[in-house]
């Protein structure tokens, strides 16, 4: 049975003062508080150092648990600039070398902060091809569109929702041109099950200039199209298993894990009134699929204990498709 390990924005920091991306991160961007948070102290919220413990941990799990294919969709960087690119790249590549099985195909997908100048979207690209065999990687990035065959019963299909050239700006775009593209390969996928995976999510957001721009079309077609079972992203920093109802009856699961390498804040943590969750931090899911069933499972570190542990599974049934079927 297929099994996925879904991380997200692990938010690398390095300082780089010199470089345009920094001047825009810090200076230009909608939401200073946010990055100030960034460089006035990157260590204190990020805890990247437990993915060694995330790997041992999955290493003792059954071996019908453990992960055949590693997803990270997106913000491995804070300001997307080369030496953060570079520990991003090192501590996921160890992380993989650490696992029972350090084979398995790799997917990272840019999110907002990965992609503020041309020269950050290429070290993503380069990330990327370097965890994919030739074949896949060859075309990854020349398409917003990507398939991975997972089995015979299952496809992932991945989607670059990160807009040209938005400096400082946190939104994704899910335009007309990737909207085809996406719309054509369901249809050639009608006979499988599929699971998209992408960094922003297409539910409504507090703050707007954080949307996806053409969530409602994506939203749409999950709905719409019966062997897409699951939408996997990021983006929100909220821990969320959420199976999506449109008023038609159409259903759609939706999970992000949260932030890998966030902890609480000291306001949330034990002993203040606002403690409720404060033991929780570093999170990932398990994303187990088989021919009856998607099963969404967290991981999470209990920060009193130390160590990661399994919580309660999401479930979602499986449909029997029929041989050939057309979508519209």
């Amino acid at each position: 049975m297929p099994v996925i390990l879904h991380i997200s924005d692990l938010h690398y920091y390095r300082p780089q003062w010199s470089s345009l991306a920094q001047c825009a991160k810090t200076m230009l961007a909608p939401h200073l508080r946010t990055y100030a948070n960034f460089a006035l102290n990157p260590n204190r919220w990020y805890r990247n150092h437990l993915l060694p413990s995330l790997a041992t941990f999955v290493n003792e799990l059954p071996e019908h648990q453990r992960p055949s294919l590693l997803l990270n969709t997106g913000d491995l960087t804070a300001t997307g600039n080369t030496q953060e690119l570079h520990a991003a790249n090192h501590a996921t590549t160890v992380f993989r070398s650490q696992l029972s099985n350090p084979s398995i195909p790799a997917v990272t997908l840019p999110g907002n902060h990965d992609v503020y100048h041309q020269r950050s979207e290429k070290g993503i690209e380069q990330i990327t091809a370097s965890w994919l065999s030739k074949s896949e990687s060859k075309d990854f990035y020349k398409t917003r569109v990507h398939t991975i065959n997972i089995d015979d019963h299952w496809e992932l299909i991945t989607l670059d929702l990160s807009p040209d050239k938005a400096l400082g700006k946190a939104f994704g775009a899910f335009d007309e041109k990737t909207k085809k593209k996406l719309l054509d390969t369901v249809r050639h996928l009608s006979h499988k099950n599929i699971i998209l995976a992408a960094h922003w999510p297409f539910h409504a957001m507090h703050n707007k200039n954080n949307e996806l721009i053409g969530k409602e079309s994506l939203r749409d077609i999950c709905h719409r199209h019966k062997n897409i079972y699951g939408y996997f992203h990021g983006h929100t920093h909220i821990p969320s298993i959420i199976n999506q109802t449109d008023n038609h009856g159409n259903s759609c699961l939706t999970a992000e894990p949260g932030p890998f390498g966030a902890r609480a804040f000291p306001w949330q943590r034990a002993g203040t009134l606002f403690s409720k969750n404060a033991t929780i931090a570093s999170r990932a899911h398990l994303i187990e699929l088989s021919d009856k069933q998607l099963c969404v499972t967290p991981i999470i570190y209990d920060v009193s204990l130390k160590h990661f542990t399994l919580s309660i599974p999401s479930i979602a049934p499986i449909q029997q498709l029929p041989t050939h079927e057309s979508f519209p």
